[in-house]
């Protein structure tokens, strides 16, 4: 009910790919509005917000609080250039800081053809991202990071990082206006970049006083982007499994967790910025250049023949 994606929605800004792959995995998959609900669903294993472009009421950020103190698990799939202070101030308690910035990566220029699709490379240290090779692409994306100061209660870790290419600029009006961006040292956040955390607290279950128990722990994900796992997108390089195992861990689901085979037609040729120049001059320029000469060369030739 805040503008979500749609998990029934088949354009490339939908996500019903991710609908159809968590099916697969025999999970039920319904959207829900909580303005309706007296709390989250008792049979709700997974609770996703997924690009709201309008921010939560008190009375639901209060009800998904509750949910995570009775052992839920939230994933929040965000987007920059958005303020959200009562979604933003729920996933601050849990320890991880939100952006307010674009991340520029110039690495992405040579892989997606623009600054604004930064380049996943590096990957934290978290059964989620256990063993992944495949570099994943966040279009249009903010900056997560953990808080100065994180409860003592969450254990966050970084799960996603760009290279040292990128960097995350804070001024967002220069890029909206004048299509511009620099990096400028004491302003913006240099690469590596987070894109993704994870949270999970332990819950005192002797606190619940008759409340529903749905696990052990609390566990929270946050992307700072939701186009990543878009239908457009989610068949790219390493995103589909990405948010599948995303998927896995909040459900505790061990098996779920892994690195599926790929699709070669629908996988980037990775470049170095070397290597783009050579295989755009060669084709283009060279190639093209030389048979021209030939050609004139033999027209020449044949015009001199008596």
């Amino acid at each position: 009910g805040h503008g979500e994606k749609s998990i029934e929605d088949t354009d490339p800004e939908g996500i019903n790919k991710l609908k159809e792959a968590i099916l697969d995995e025999n999970y039920e998959v319904e959207e829900i509005l909580t303005l309706r609900e007296e709390g989250i669903p008792g049979d709700c294993e997974i609770l996703v917000v997924a690009a709201a472009e309008k921010d939560m009421f008190a009375t639901e950020s209060a009800a998904m609080a509750r949910y995570l103190s009775e052992g839920g698990k939230l994933l929040i799939l965000l987007e920059p250039i958005l303020d959200l202070p009562e979604l933003y101030e729920l996933i601050n308690r849990n320890g991880i800081e939100i952006g307010d910035d674009v991340v520029i990566d110039r690495f992405g220029r040579v892989l997606a053809g623009n600054f604004l699709t930064p380049v996943v490379n590096q990957y934290g240290d978290h059964p989620i991202t256990k063993g992944f090779a495949h570099a994943s692409f966040f279009p249009q994306a903010r900056s997560i990071g953990k808080t100065e100061e994180p409860s003592g209660e969450a254990e966050v870790v970084i799960i996603a990082s760009t290279g040292e290419s990128a960097y995350a600029e804070t001024n967002i009006d220069a890029i909206l206006e004048e299509g511009k961006t620099q990096y400028e040292g004491e302003q913006d956040l240099a690469g590596p970049v987070g894109l993704a955390a994870v949270a999970t607290v332990e819950i005192d279950t002797t606190a619940l006083q008759g409340a529903r128990r749905r696990g052990s722990n609390s566990r929270v994900v946050v992307f700072g982007d939701s186009d990543f796992a878009s239908n457009s997108y989610f068949d790219l390089g390493g995103n589909k499994d990405l948010i599948m195992n995303t998927i896995g861990w909040l459900a505790e689901e061990g098996d779920l967790i892994a690195i599926r085979p790929k699709d070669s037609l629908s996988q980037p040729v990775m470049l170095t910025a070397r290597q783009g120049r050579i295989v755009f001059w060669l084709p283009v320029v060279f190639i093209p250049a030389a048979v021209g000469a030939v050609g004139i060369a033999v027209a020449l030739r044949k015009k001199r023949s008596p």
